[in-house]
């Protein structure tokens, strides 16, 4: 974060950086265009919130059930969501900020059940819940990373074997009594 707020001293703010211009811009004739010629917005911020319903006021694009209210712009109301809606990670580090996200706070009582139901099945897999019915198997890759999650303890040992087996034959090859001779495309193993 440092680094990012000591870049700001070297900014030097003017007047003249300050003003935005908007210019016209000559493009070359294309058979697809009927005009030459187009004024480009800078930036978001420069489109005002009713530029689709104003170019055609008697077919709004966005059907009523779906458009929303335009985002806050109340500087203490802002505050309050930032403050509301700022996510910290202390052991990672992590700040996340979704304060100016367009989602309102019926958004998530819409999708409480369902990331209750993600969070339900998410254990049940870890458990040892069938994920395909198709292939009658379990899944499991972040049993690797930690056999002690596996949910029977077969499956646990069978994935603590395989781990010594490959570290066993990694320090054969680096101790260099396991080599390889490669043969063009061939790669034959020899055992010293």
């Amino acid at each position: 974060m440092a680094s990012s707020i000591s870049g700001l001293s070297s900014l030097r703010l003017n007047a003249e950086n300050l003003t935005r211009k908007t210019h016209q811009t000559t493009l070359s004739p294309s058979p697809f265009r009927k005009s030459t010629r187009f004024c480009p917005q800078q930036v978001a911020r420069e489109v005002p919130p009713t530029t689709l319903s104003s170019l055609n006021p008697g077919n709004d694009v966005l059907p009523k059930s779906i458009k929303k209210p335009g985002l806050e712009r109340d500087p203490r109301e802002l505050w309050k969501r930032y403050i509301d809606w700022l996510y910290q990670h202390k052991e990672l580090g992590l700040y996340l900020d979704v304060s100016r996200v367009g989602f309102t706070d019926e958004f998530f009582q819409q999708m409480e059940p369902r990331l209750q139901k993600a969070f339900k099945d998410m254990d049940e897999l870890e458990k040892g819940a069938i994920a395909n019915p198709d292939e009658g198997r379990m899944v499991g890759h972040y049993w690797l990373r930690n056999p002690t999650l596996a949910p029977k303890a077969f499956l646990k040992l069978q994935i603590e074997n395989t781990l010594e087996q490959i570290c066993q034959f990694a320090d054969q090859v680096i101790s260099g009594k396991v080599t390889f001779l490669f043969l063009s495309s061939l790669a034959l193993l020899k055992i010293c």
